[in-house]
């Protein structure tokens, strides 16, 4: 039981830590949005 909240824990942490590095990636401007044209 203690190994299943362990691995959980380290997935939960290792989706924050992308989370935020896409957080960071955008508003640093490394990644751009684009528009999408809206579909007929």
């Amino acid at each position: 039981m203690d190994e299943e909240v362990l691995a959980l824990e380290q997935g939960r942490d290792k989706t924050k830590a992308i989370k935020q590095g896409m957080i960071q990636a955008l508003l640093t401007g490394h990644i751009r949005l684009v528009k999408l044209e809206s579909m007929p």
